[in-house]
């Protein structure tokens, strides 16, 4: 099912919906490793078919640039506008109920966050697992500042090889670059000893983002903070959020920052609100 976009993009969905009388609330997974990843049919995610059977509608949806979905795949920076217009396509269909979930974990986490962000209406509840919403301090950059290297060009040379596939499909692409990739994938040392470390030519060439916004912004300064979820608590605590984490993630690191951000944004409010005036006695009841 093709989902229009705002600037008319199309982006590929799957969509499942249970046999029932009425509407249904639907949950969302926006995908950059197709909808058709084996993990999202269970193993490591919700079964769809026990969602269905349990009366919810699920869509599943390649993320803008990716496998079935038009447009070009530039990490985070069309997340939030695509999240938000998903879902408020999803709640204007005649078989939602007006109610809209999520669920999904690493970048399938980062583009709920995104989209919460957006104060995006019909968005209930998500579960974003293993992720951040803080793009700088997990996954680019460690908390202090530095380079998270090794994730850095391994989750690169993955999308730079997809991105390789799609052109090719289309006629476009080198196909000597794949061998390259694959000596990467192999070992990440063919581009980590690499020095200046901006100069990755394969990377470069099919996803420049890495490149120019990782490497070359390594201050967490405004474009950081365009990205980042965390910097508009406020609008996430409507949610009903369930964060799921693993012990020594670098992702959950962040996660932690989540919560702490949420804590203080709780406490400003109600330093803003002051003191709170006790309600009169009531008369004892004879």
């Amino acid at each position: 099912m093709p989902v229009p976009m705002r600037d008319g993009t199309k982006l590929a969905t799957n969509i499942w919906r249970p046999d029932a009388d009425g509407p249904v609330p639907t949950l969302l997974v926006r995908n950059p490793y197709s909808k058709q990843q084996v993990t999202t049919y269970g193993y490591t995610s919700p079964n769809i078919f026990v969602l269905v059977e349990a009366g919810y509608a699920v869509a599943v949806q390649d993320t803008r640039g990716t496998f079935c979905s038009e447009g070009t795949f530039v990490p985070h920076v069309d997340d939030a506008g695509d999240g938000a217009d998903t879902v408020a396509w999803l709640t204007e269909q005649d078989w939602c109920d007006g109610n809209v979930g999520s669920w999904g974990a690493s970048y399938l986490g980062f583009v709920q966050w995104q989209t919460a962000a957006t104060g995006v209406a019909g968005l209930r509840a998500m579960a974003p697992a293993v992720t951040s919403a803080d793009l700088y301090r997990a996954p680019w950059h460690s908390p202090g500042g530095a380079l998270s290297l090794d994730c850095l060009l391994a989750w690169t040379t993955l999308m730079s090889a997809n991105e390789l596939q799609r052109r090719l499909a289309t006629g476009e692409g080198d196909p000597s670059d794949m061998v390259g990739l694959g000596a990467a994938m192999a070992d990440l040392t063919v581009l980590s000893d690499r020095t200046p470390v901006a100069e990755q030519p394969l990377l470069g060439t099919y996803l420049p983002w890495v490149v120019d916004q990782v490497i070359g912004h390594p201050d967490r300064d405004a474009t950081w903070e365009a990205l980042s979820s965390i910097d508009r608590v406020g609008l996430l605590l409507p949610l009903g959020t369930h964060l799921l984490v693993g012990l020594g993630d670098t992702p959950d690191r962040a996660a932690g920052s989540v919560a702490a951000a949420l804590a203080a944004h709780l406490q400003d409010e109600q330093r803003s609100a002051g003191p709170r005036t006790p309600p009169p006695p009531t008369a004892p009841t004879p």
